[in-house]
This record gives structure tokens, sequence and C-alpha cells, in this order.
């Protein structure tokens, strides 16, 4: 049966006459057929990127509430639930409204594939003369931005929110 089928006579035509052959194998179209499938698949690695990124859940301690009296120490931890590594980088902003004081924290880390990673965010450099302008009536903006780094793509998120500052210092909902 094998035979039957590859054996042909010279006089039969070929499925692929030879000139269709020249066409596809010429390098403009060969170009083409790999932009055209380089094109189809960029959107599903993006989507897979971005699906990472999105993966990443946080963890806070609430236990770790020492601080310098403006802003909470914080250590995080960071659980990648998907099959990439993914880079970070987090800043922790708490801005006193009344009296223009910020303090910020900025820590890079690398959470690997289905795993995790825990990074601690200090806030530091309140002088005395800062603490004196700062009224427990003054809210308090506390704002989060992430950057999350996988395959060719950075994604961002950023949230922010506001609450009062009590008499003992700023109030955290964990």
């Amino acid at each position: 049966m094998l035979n039957a089928l590859a054996w042909r006579s010279k006089n039969e035509k070929s499925p692929f006459p030879g000139q269709l052959n020249k066409v596809l194998t010429t390098p403009f179209v060969i170009l083409a057929i790999l932009i055209v499938l380089f094109l189809g698949g960029l959107p599903g690695l993006w989507a897979f990127a971005s699906e990472a990124s999105s993966n990443v859940t946080t963890y806070d301690n609430c236990m770790s509430l020492q601080g310098n009296g403006f802003a909470r120490n914080e250590r995080i931890l960071f659980s990648n639930l998907s099959y990439l590594p993914i880079d970070g980088v987090w800043k922790i902003s708490y801005n006193y409204t009344g009296p223009g004081i910020v303090q910020s924290d900025t820590e890079s880390f690398h959470i690997p594939a289905q795993g995790t990673t825990s990074v601690k965010l200090t806030f530091t450099g309140v002088g005395p003369e800062q603490i004196g302008r700062v009224s427990s009536e003054d809210p308090v903006v506390k704002t989060f931005v992430g950057n999350y780094h996988t395959m060719l793509w950075t994604f961002k998120k950023e949230s922010q929110f506001e609450f009062d500052r009590g008499p003992l210092g700023p109030s955290f909902i964990c």
C-alpha cells in the first residue's frame, strides 16, 4: 500500500507545482510568514505575563507596629502563584497633608516562580522639628506604587487611601 502511494508516474502533476514552491521559499515570503507568526504569538505572551503579575498576592505582617511616629515599618510577604519569575519594586509613602511631610521607602525584590519573598519597608529620618508641626487632625494619605516586571513587560499597580491620625500615631487597618 505504501509503495503504491509513493510511486507516481513521471507525467503525473505534483500537488504543489514548482512555481508555488519557488514563491513560498523566497526570503520576502518567509519573512512575512515569520512576522505573522511573531505578531500572532506576542499578544498571547503579553496576556500570560499580565496574568502572572496579577497573581502576585501580598500579606502584611500586622504585628510590625514599630515605627517612627509618622509611618509604620512593615514586613510584607509577596507570593507568586504563576509559573514565571517576577521582579518587583514597591514604594510606600505616607503624606501628612497638613505640614506637607512625606515619609517613603522603596524596595526592590525578586519573587521566584510559585515562590514567596519577604520585603521590609523602613521609615526613618523624622526630626523633632517635623514632629512639632504635625497635628493629630491632619489626615494621612498612604500611597502604594508597585511595579512588576516579567518577560518583556512591566505592569504597574497603584492604590491610595486616606485615614485619620489619632493621638498615638496613624491608625492602620490590617
